[in-house]
């Protein structure tokens, strides 16, 4: 008698159970974030998908926050107050999501500087999680919805123009540029790069020229880090100048994953190219020198060359050096210390932070980085700091 009342009650629980289970119908889903790129913020994107029906309870939520770096642990961690998902599918980003009251619980100090300073966190794997909980209304979980990203930022490396440059004589038909481009590998994101060509006017520069003239010539999706001017093209200008650039794209325009390694995209990324890296812009001249006043480009190389540091153009293109970087430098304060720090392309320190005195007016500084035992034929960052409002950065390459 006893089992047969059992059976009947648990029927009736089953009977009354599940159409209310079969209510439980919310889920969670991480939007991708933008290539090469992320942030304590974008781990907030997501979307709720709510198809519950309010005539059996309200979708009582909370979000908990993941961001790991593979290899390293958990670098942030946070969580929303409890509060009720609207019905249908409801969009969220940072702003929103702190509306719910966003209790942080961890937030690596270290990574925290690091994307204050270059607005990125630094080059790695990442796995980013949204976790949404369901309670019912006393408070006991009812269904947990889970979403993860595997997200990848390497350094998209530097492009150097190796041919023709400084104004070298070329003639005007059958020749070749060359350039070189020293990138992390993100493994599957093959690279293909664009090349653009402007005639240079009177009077301007060569930065100048492919900002506002159109092009003489473009070519796309060039996949070797060299390029032969076709012959089919019709012969430059004996006499005349013309600038050139390199860009680098990424053949998808994305660095994200899914849990089961099929790449995911940012919304809206239709049409968009991922841009990896921009080359320095080199000019050249067709045929023989026609007129002794076109002002040369000073090698920058050369022991005679001073990399001005301006205030107005903080950030200087890539410089070639050897042992050491020669910087002309105007200091309007009293006498005080010029710190600078070095970078290699994954963005990881070398050495210590270095000091050099600097004294009130005019400075020609001769830095010598011997010490650094930096590597031949890699690129490198140098960050140097007068005061707060006064702080450069300039490319280098050591040959």
């Amino acid at each position: 008698m006893v089992n047969r009342l059992n059976n009947i009650l648990l029927l009736l629980f089953l009977i009354i159970s599940a159409p209310v289970s079969a209510q439980f119908d919310i889920s969670i889903r991480l939007f991708a974030p933008q290539p090469n790129h992320l942030s304590q913020h974008d781990v907030w994107n997501f979307e709720v998908v709510n198809n519950m029906q309010i005539s059996i309870m309200e979708a009582n939520i909370n979000i908990k926050a993941t961001i790991e770096r593979v290899g390293y642990g958990d670098i942030y961690e946070g969580e929303t107050d409890m509060f009720v998902a609207p019905q249908g599918i409801s969009s969220y980003n940072y702003n929103l999501a702190k509306l719910r009251n966003i209790s942080v619980s961890i937030e690596e100090s270290n990574m925290k500087d690091f994307y204050v300073r270059y607005k990125n966190l630094p080059d790695g794997n990442y796995r980013i999680c949204v976790k949404l909980t369901l309670y019912d209304p006393v408070g006991v979980i009812l269904q947990q919805s889970q979403d993860c990203i595997f997200h990848t930022i390497a350094h998209p490396g530097f492009i150097i123009l190796n041919y023709p440059i400084d104004g070298d004589t070329i003639p005007s038909s059958s020749f070749q540029f060359m350039w070189t481009h020293s990138t992390a590998d993100f493994g599957y994101i093959f690279t293909h790069y664009e090349l653009i060509m402007a005639e240079v006017l009177d009077h301007q520069r060569p930065e100048e020229a492919l900002m506002t003239n159109p092009p003489v010539h473009k070519q796309k999706f060039v996949y070797n880090p060299y390029y032969q001017y076709p012959t089919f093209e019709r012969s430059l200008d004996t006499g005349k100048t013309y600038s050139w650039q390199v860009f680098a794209y990424g053949n998808i325009y994305t660095t994200s994953k899914n849990s089961w390694g099929a790449v995911v995209f940012p919304e809206e990324y239709q049409g968009k190219r991922l841009l990896l890296a921009t080359s320095n812009i080199e000019h050249f001249v067709i045929g023989d020198r026609q007129s002794t006043e076109k002002k040369q480009v000073v090698k920058k190389n050369s022991p005679s060359y001073y990399i001005v540091l301006d205030k107005s153009q903080p950030n200087v293109g890539l410089t070639y050096f050897e042992n050491s970087v020669q910087v002309s430098l105007k200091n309007p304060y009293a006498d005080r210390n010029l710190s600078y720090t070095i970078w290699n392309e994954r963005n990881v320190q070398i050495g210590k932070h270095q000091l050099i005195p600097v004294k009130k007016g005019k400075n020609k500084l001769d830095i010598d980085l011997t010490e650094l035992n930096l590597e031949s034929k890699h690129y490198y960052l140098m960050e140097l700091k007068l005061s707060d409002t006064e702080q450069y950065s300039i490319q280098l390459y050591k040959r």
